[in-house]
Protein backbone atom coordinates (compact mmCIF):
# COMPACT_ATOMS: atom_id res chain seq x y z
CA UNK A 1 0.00 0.00 0.00
CA UNK A 2 3.04 2.53 0.88
CA UNK A 3 4.37 1.94 -2.38
CA UNK A 4 1.29 2.53 -4.36
CA UNK A 5 0.77 5.70 -2.74
CA UNK A 6 4.36 6.99 -2.70
CA UNK A 7 3.57 6.03 -6.90
CA UNK A 8 0.77 8.23 -6.58
CA UNK A 9 1.93 11.24 -5.02
CA UNK A 10 4.49 12.25 -7.56
CA UNK A 11 3.48 15.60 -9.45
CA UNK A 12 1.96 14.15 -12.54
CA UNK A 13 0.04 11.85 -10.17
CA UNK A 14 -1.02 14.61 -8.45
CA UNK A 15 -2.74 16.69 -10.85
CA UNK A 16 -4.76 13.77 -12.34
CA UNK A 17 -6.22 12.66 -9.14
CA UNK A 18 -7.03 16.81 -8.26
CA UNK A 19 -8.47 16.43 -11.92
CA UNK A 20 -10.54 13.96 -10.80
CA UNK A 21 -11.51 15.75 -7.75
CA UNK A 22 -12.54 18.56 -9.98
CA UNK A 23 -14.76 15.82 -12.12
CA UNK A 24 -16.66 14.53 -9.74
CA UNK A 25 -17.28 18.19 -7.77
CA UNK A 26 -18.64 19.46 -11.59
CA UNK A 27 -20.58 16.75 -11.99
CA UNK A 28 -22.40 16.60 -8.34
CA UNK A 29 -23.12 20.11 -9.17
CA UNK A 30 -24.17 19.65 -12.53
CA UNK A 31 -27.52 21.21 -12.20
CA UNK A 32 -25.41 24.93 -11.63
CA UNK A 33 -24.06 25.15 -15.22
CA UNK A 34 -21.70 28.11 -13.97
CA UNK A 35 -20.02 25.34 -11.49
CA UNK A 36 -20.28 22.76 -13.61
CA UNK A 37 -18.73 24.18 -16.86
CA UNK A 38 -16.08 25.90 -14.26
CA UNK A 39 -15.01 22.99 -12.80
CA UNK A 40 -15.30 20.52 -15.84
CA UNK A 41 -13.50 23.02 -17.48
CA UNK A 42 -10.38 23.72 -15.31
CA UNK A 43 -10.34 19.38 -15.45
CA UNK A 44 -9.83 19.33 -18.99
CA UNK A 45 -7.62 22.33 -19.00
CA UNK A 46 -5.37 20.37 -16.51
CA UNK A 47 -5.29 17.24 -18.52
CA UNK A 48 -2.27 18.00 -20.57
CA UNK A 49 -0.43 19.09 -17.37
CA UNK A 50 0.07 15.61 -15.94
CA UNK A 51 1.72 13.89 -19.00
CA UNK A 52 3.78 17.20 -19.83
CA UNK A 53 5.36 17.15 -16.29
CA UNK A 54 5.91 13.62 -16.05
CA UNK A 55 7.77 13.62 -19.05
CA UNK A 56 9.84 16.94 -17.76
CA UNK A 57 10.28 16.25 -14.20
CA UNK A 58 11.19 12.35 -15.59
CA UNK A 59 8.58 11.02 -13.41
CA UNK A 60 6.21 8.64 -16.06
CA UNK A 61 4.72 5.60 -14.45
CA UNK A 62 2.29 2.99 -15.39
CA UNK A 63 0.54 3.92 -12.67
CA UNK A 64 -0.17 7.36 -13.71
CA UNK A 65 -0.85 6.01 -17.29
CA UNK A 66 -3.29 3.58 -16.33
CA UNK A 67 -4.76 6.60 -13.66
CA UNK A 68 -4.87 9.27 -16.41
CA UNK A 69 -6.35 6.68 -18.91
CA UNK A 70 -9.09 5.88 -16.00
CA UNK A 71 -10.01 9.92 -15.66
CA UNK A 72 -10.27 10.54 -19.32
CA UNK A 73 -12.37 7.43 -19.82
CA UNK A 74 -14.67 8.22 -16.66
CA UNK A 75 -15.26 11.88 -17.28
CA UNK A 76 -16.21 11.20 -21.18
CA UNK A 77 -18.70 8.72 -19.92
CA UNK A 78 -19.94 10.74 -17.45
CA UNK A 79 -20.35 13.78 -19.12
CA UNK A 80 -22.47 12.14 -21.78
CA UNK A 81 -24.78 9.93 -19.99
CA UNK A 82 -25.29 13.65 -18.25
CA UNK A 83 -25.73 14.70 -21.79
CA UNK A 84 -28.18 11.65 -22.52
CA UNK A 85 -30.29 12.73 -19.64
CA UNK A 86 -30.68 16.84 -21.11
CA UNK A 87 -30.70 15.54 -24.30
CA UNK A 88 -32.98 12.18 -24.23
CA UNK A 89 -33.26 12.03 -28.54
CA UNK A 90 -29.09 11.98 -28.79
CA UNK A 91 -29.12 9.11 -26.16
CA UNK A 92 -27.55 6.71 -28.96
CA UNK A 93 -25.90 9.64 -30.26
CA UNK A 94 -23.72 9.91 -27.02
CA UNK A 95 -23.79 6.26 -26.05
CA UNK A 96 -22.28 5.24 -29.53
CA UNK A 97 -19.19 7.92 -28.86
CA UNK A 98 -19.02 6.95 -25.52
CA UNK A 99 -18.03 3.37 -26.53
CA UNK A 100 -16.36 4.12 -29.53
CA UNK A 101 -13.82 5.90 -27.13
CA UNK A 102 -13.62 3.11 -24.78
CA UNK A 103 -13.16 0.67 -27.27
CA UNK A 104 -10.69 2.37 -29.76
CA UNK A 105 -8.32 3.65 -26.25
CA UNK A 106 -8.57 0.33 -24.66
CA UNK A 107 -7.82 -2.13 -28.02
CA UNK A 108 -4.95 0.88 -28.53
CA UNK A 109 -3.38 0.44 -24.91
CA UNK A 110 -3.79 -3.74 -25.48
CA UNK A 111 -1.99 -3.25 -28.80
CA UNK A 112 0.97 -0.69 -26.83
CA UNK A 113 0.84 -2.12 -22.89
CA UNK A 114 4.20 0.12 -23.01
CA UNK A 115 2.59 3.24 -23.95
CA UNK A 116 -0.47 3.71 -25.97
CA UNK A 117 0.50 6.96 -27.39
CA UNK A 118 3.10 5.60 -29.46
CA UNK A 119 1.85 5.10 -32.59
CA UNK A 120 3.39 3.01 -35.63
CA UNK A 121 4.58 4.51 -38.75
CA UNK A 122 2.04 2.00 -40.70
CA UNK A 123 -0.71 3.78 -39.22
CA UNK A 124 -3.05 6.59 -40.74
CA UNK A 125 -1.88 9.97 -41.25
CA UNK A 126 -4.82 11.41 -39.41
CA UNK A 127 -3.65 9.01 -36.21
CA UNK A 128 -0.50 9.28 -36.34
CA UNK A 129 -0.19 13.13 -36.87
CA UNK A 130 -2.62 13.08 -33.42
CA UNK A 131 0.12 11.39 -31.63
CA UNK A 132 2.88 12.58 -33.03
CA UNK A 133 1.70 16.68 -32.91
CA UNK A 134 0.25 17.57 -29.59
CA UNK A 135 -1.06 20.41 -31.01
CA UNK A 136 -3.35 18.57 -33.05
CA UNK A 137 -4.44 16.52 -30.33
CA UNK A 138 -4.88 19.49 -28.43
CA UNK A 139 -7.10 21.16 -30.82
CA UNK A 140 -9.03 18.27 -31.35
CA UNK A 141 -9.99 17.55 -28.19
CA UNK A 142 -10.44 21.63 -27.22
CA UNK A 143 -12.98 21.39 -29.95
CA UNK A 144 -14.62 18.69 -28.94
CA UNK A 145 -15.06 19.51 -25.14
CA UNK A 146 -16.22 23.05 -26.30
CA UNK A 147 -18.90 21.29 -28.33
CA UNK A 148 -19.61 19.16 -25.49
CA UNK A 149 -20.08 22.46 -23.09
CA UNK A 150 -22.35 23.79 -25.66
CA UNK A 151 -24.73 21.12 -25.65
CA UNK A 152 -24.73 20.42 -21.98
CA UNK A 153 -25.69 24.66 -22.14
CA UNK A 154 -28.35 23.57 -24.76
CA UNK A 155 -29.74 20.81 -22.30
CA UNK A 156 -29.96 22.93 -19.45
CA UNK A 157 -31.99 25.51 -21.49
CA UNK A 158 -29.77 28.37 -21.16
CA UNK A 159 -30.42 31.45 -23.07
CA UNK A 160 -27.81 32.73 -25.44
CA UNK A 161 -27.95 36.32 -26.87
CA UNK A 162 -26.44 35.46 -30.21
CA UNK A 163 -27.81 31.71 -32.00
CA UNK A 164 -26.11 32.88 -34.92
CA UNK A 165 -22.69 32.87 -32.80
CA UNK A 166 -23.96 29.78 -31.09
CA UNK A 167 -24.31 28.21 -34.48
CA UNK A 168 -20.87 29.09 -35.79
CA UNK A 169 -19.25 27.80 -32.42
CA UNK A 170 -21.06 24.64 -32.95
CA UNK A 171 -19.88 23.79 -36.43
CA UNK A 172 -16.46 25.32 -35.42
CA UNK A 173 -16.55 22.49 -32.17
CA UNK A 174 -18.40 19.60 -34.76
CA UNK A 175 -15.71 20.08 -37.07
CA UNK A 176 -13.43 19.06 -33.73
CA UNK A 177 -15.45 16.04 -32.64
CA UNK A 178 -15.50 14.82 -36.15
CA UNK A 179 -11.98 14.98 -36.65
CA UNK A 180 -12.06 13.32 -33.10
CA UNK A 181 -14.19 10.66 -33.79
CA UNK A 182 -12.53 9.67 -37.11
CA UNK A 183 -9.22 9.43 -35.03
CA UNK A 184 -11.13 6.92 -32.43
CA UNK A 185 -12.28 4.70 -35.52
CA UNK A 186 -8.81 5.16 -37.14
CA UNK A 187 -7.13 3.96 -33.74
CA UNK A 188 -9.63 1.25 -32.89
CA UNK A 189 -9.51 0.03 -36.92
CA UNK A 190 -5.20 0.09 -36.06
CA UNK A 191 -5.37 -1.59 -33.32
CA UNK A 192 -7.60 -4.57 -34.20
CA UNK A 193 -5.74 -4.95 -37.55
CA UNK A 194 -2.52 -5.52 -35.46
CA UNK A 195 -3.20 -7.63 -33.07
Amino acid sequence: MTSVLKKLSNVPNTITLFRCVLYALGFICWQIPQYFISLYTVAAALDGLDGYFARKLNQCTRIGQMLDMIVDRSSHIILCNLLSTLLPKYYLFFSSISILDIASHWCLVYLHPDHHKKIGNNSPTLLRSYYTYFFVMDICIFLEECGFMLLYLHGMNVEFKSNILLNIFLCIAGMGWCTKTIINVQQLTYSLENV
